[in-house]
């Protein structure tokens, strides 16, 4: 827990006070807990009602008729809230804040209270004043005394765990950033990652007369759009710029070849690409991660000029000199073989000798490439 500056019990040099010290040097001390209004008078600003208040009214027990509207929709730039007190004092322990916080569109209800644990009998000080030791009183689900609710109660303050993640002011540029990059760009400008920040927590993005997403916190749709239909994206003067876009993934390059250059299945029957040994060769292969943070760091830069220009290349960390050659021979032998083990290829294993093929082979190629310039020029 937060103690009110920085203040309280310690075992050292007898500083547990009133309080008793156990055999293993802890401070024992018997406490109290204290409700107090926060705000006594109209706040101004939405982010001081949403900074200060912590405890929360649940909507169903929230009884609008037994309360007076002190002051409908107070304006500010952030946002409005209303408040409701039961009498005609602004502003009691009684009083209810309803407030939509500007950043995930959430509607709280929130109570003027703070809730407070205090040390009792505390020293006084220097000035004969009693030297404050408190802390706020955190929120507890789970019951102490064991009972059949802990299991629900346990999931209740899973679910606020997770609403705290997911509404963090924090989670919408961190997930754009990420996006960002996974679409090919590794370096985006703050304002391309603010305005995708924007379509997350607004659930909206609108290109000319055309509207995506359906205007709640955290939607994809709009979260995609922003990202492809962007200004940095569509526009092709930036293709001049060495630090636009992103290194493309040894896989990515193996796999846009054969879309590319349309590969054909030997087999019409088994149309499926059969790739072999391929991480071990390149560093890559589909569904197959080393570990939960997938091929390479999203943070990582590669030595030497981009790092010099602090720029990153998460892709970089996985081209290594032995990948690199060991990509351009699977792509050559995939040109001039087909997509066979040969000459480093790709392909599993089949019986035949890699020695006297010229060209692509059927019988010892899964497939070729069916791109023919004469039809298409």
């Amino acid at each position: 827990v937060y103690w009110k500056k920085s203040k309280y019990p310690k075992a050292q040099v007898n500083k547990c006070g009133t309080c008793a010290t156990t055999k293993n040097g802890e401070c024992l001390c018997d406490v109290v807990v204290k409700e107090e209004p926060v705000f006594k008078r109209m706040p101004q600003k939405i982010w001081e009602v949403l900074r200060k208040l912590h405890i929360t009214v649940p909507s169903g027990t929230f009884a609008r008729k037994t309360y007076k509207k002190k002051s409908s929709r107070q304006k500010n730039p952030a946002g409005t809230f209303t408040v409701y007190s039961k009498t005609t004092k602004c502003c009691d322990m009684d009083t209810v804040f309803e407030v939509m916080d500007p950043r995930s569109g959430r509607k709280f209800l929130l109570k003027n209270v703070r809730s407070v644990v205090q040390v009792v009998n505390q020293k006084k000080g220097k000035k004969g004043r009693k030297r404050a030791m408190s802390f706020r009183n955190p929120p507890h689900f789970n019951s102490l005394i064991r009972s059949d609710f802990n299991i629900r109660d346990a999931q209740y303050e899973t679910d606020a765990v997770l609403d705290t993640y997911f509404y963090h002011p924090n989670t919408a540029p961190f997930l754009a950033y990420r996006f960002i990059q996974r679409f090919g760009f590794s370096n985006p400008s703050p304002q391309f990652v603010a305005r995708v920040s924007d379509a997350f927590r607004t659930g909206t993005y609108k290109v000319g007369k055309t509207k995506y997403g359906t205007r709640k916190y955290g939607d994809l749709a709009a979260t995609v759009a922003a990202i492809v239909l962007d200004r940095e994206v569509t526009d092709s003067t930036l293709d001049s710029d060495a630090c636009h876009g992103s290194l493309r993934e040894p896989l990515l390059k193996y796999i846009g070849l054969l879309r590319t250059l349309e590969y054909k299945p030997r087999n019409e029957l088994f149309p499926y690409v059969e790739l072999y040994n391929v991480n071990r060769k390149i560093g890559q292969m589909a569904h197959n991660i080393p570990s939960v943070f997938s091929f390479f760091l999203p943070e990582y830069s590669a030595p030497g000029p981009v790092a010099g220009a602090n720029l990153v290349s998460p892709e970089a960390m996985i081209m290594t000199t032995p990948r690199v050659i060991a990509l351009m021979n699977g792509l050559y032998s995939l040109v001039k073989f087909g997509l066979t083990h040969c000459f480093e290829g790709f392909s599993s294993r089949v019986p035949g000798n890699c020695n006297k093929i010229k060209s692509v082979d059927n019988t010892i190629s899964s497939g070729k490439l069916d791109y023919e310039f004469s039809k298409k020029t």
